[in-house]
């Protein structure tokens, strides 16, 4: 067998996994966080994929959004690796096992939503126990706040975010906890823009990344990631996204 031919296999067989996946990277993210990222018939939109456009057109890689149902699968997705990259994800530990993290590319203070009148004293979460709470299934707060909620707070997980206003209209629970600017998006949205508000401190300020399978062939992209997010994430211009992407998400007339 011939040294030309033996070269020629072993080059085949490290860009198979590109050759397969068609060179393609295949992005997903959360469904219902707007106006940094949500989905409407099929298609993801948000800042978080706006960002991620631009990253990838510099890049020239070619690229596609994935629309793969609720964040918990979404999340699943990336871990079995049928998709390469979140884009726009809380980091902590649980998914450090599976995905490799860029630096921060946006911030969002979380916090807790109340019914309006409805509202009582928090400074520490210690002021959430005994009483009624929901949040989204896969929505994670940060390490300490997680194991926080499993130990000793009363939370129940729903699959739709809209059933938080709703049980929380309905006053069958105490309060919600979810992050601020998609809150009150979709608040005004579904129609509870005068009847939910965020108390005034935060439970946690966390960082949206982009978070690379890893399981996937492009996760070596990741440091040309860092670089450009590095130079592209200006205040003035996330200020314009959010404020397109808000008024994208608020001026379909869908239900959230």
């Amino acid at each position: 067998m011939s040294k030309p031919f033996l070269l020629c296999v072993t080059l085949l067989l490290l860009c198979w996994p590109l050759i397969s996946s068609g060179l393609e990277i295949k992005i997903s993210s959360h469904p219902a966080y707007p106006p940094v990222m949500f989905e409407r018939d099929g298609k993801l939109f948000g800042m978080t994929i706006d960002i991620a456009t631009a990253l990838f057109n510099s890049l020239n890689q070619p690229h596609r959004f994935v629309f793969s149902g609720p964040w918990n699968r979404v999340q699943q997705r990336a871990r079995s690796g049928h998709i390469d990259m979140i884009a726009g994800i809380y980091r902590n530990k649980k998914r450090e096992k599976y995905l490799l993290y860029s630096i921060p590319v946006l911030e969002n203070p979380d916090v807790v939503f109340v019914k309006t009148g409805r509202e009582f004293p928090f400074q520490t979460l210690e002021d959430l126990i005994g009483k009624k709470g929901t949040t989204n299934l896969g929505e994670s707060f940060g390490n300490k706040i997680d194991q926080f909620i499993e130990s000793k707070l009363n939370v129940q997980r729903v699959v739709k975010n809209k059933m938080n206003y709703k049980l929380l209209d309905l006053e069958r629970v105490d309060y919600f906890l979810y992050g601020l600017y998609p809150g009150k998006a979709q608040a005004e949205r579904l129609g509870y823009g005068g009847k939910i508000k965020a108390l005034k401190t935060p439970l946690a300020t966390e960082h949206y990344h982009f978070a690379f399978s890893k399981k996937s062939t492009f996760k070596s992209l990741l440091p040309k990631v860092d670089d450009f997010l590095k130079h592209y994430l200006t205040e003035k211009r996330i200020q314009s996204l959010y404020e397109k992407n808000l008024q994208l998400y608020l001026g379909n007339n869908k239900s959230g």
